[in-house]
């Protein structure tokens, strides 16, 4: 597995995993949450771009890039799959899928002190 699956998983070197393959549904919204202010002109477009190399989304993980060397980290906040509601993963790979930026988790404690 990849540095980052493993991390993103808790697992250390070694550790055995029972893996099952489940069908997602397609997303239509998935909604982040920076974990600091973002310093882009345009979040949304580097966003979706750095989203076509992942195939699925689950909620409460983060998603973690590097743009003009910087690194920027997201929290996956909400998945909708359009009738079936709010999920907890979905797939976002060959399918319309809207995005939208949510205030950084830092805005939100700024604003409750």
């Amino acid at each position: 597995l990849p540095k980052w699956m493993m991390r993103a998983l808790g697992l250390k070197p070694r550790d055995e995993i029972i893996l099952k393959h489940r069908k997602l549904p397609a997303a239509r919204v998935v909604k982040f949450r920076p974990l600091k202010r973002m310093k882009l002109s345009q979040p949304r477009a580097v966003l979706e771009n750095e989203l076509k190399h992942y195939s699925t989304v689950t909620r409460g993980t983060t998603v973690s890039f590097r743009y003009n060397d910087r690194q920027y980290d997201m929290i996956v906040e909400e998945v909708n799959a359009g009738r079936q509601g709010v999920v907890d993963g979905a797939s976002i790979e060959d399918t319309d899928v809207s995005t939208e930026i949510l205030p950084s988790v830092e805005e939100q404690e700024k604003q409750s002190i």
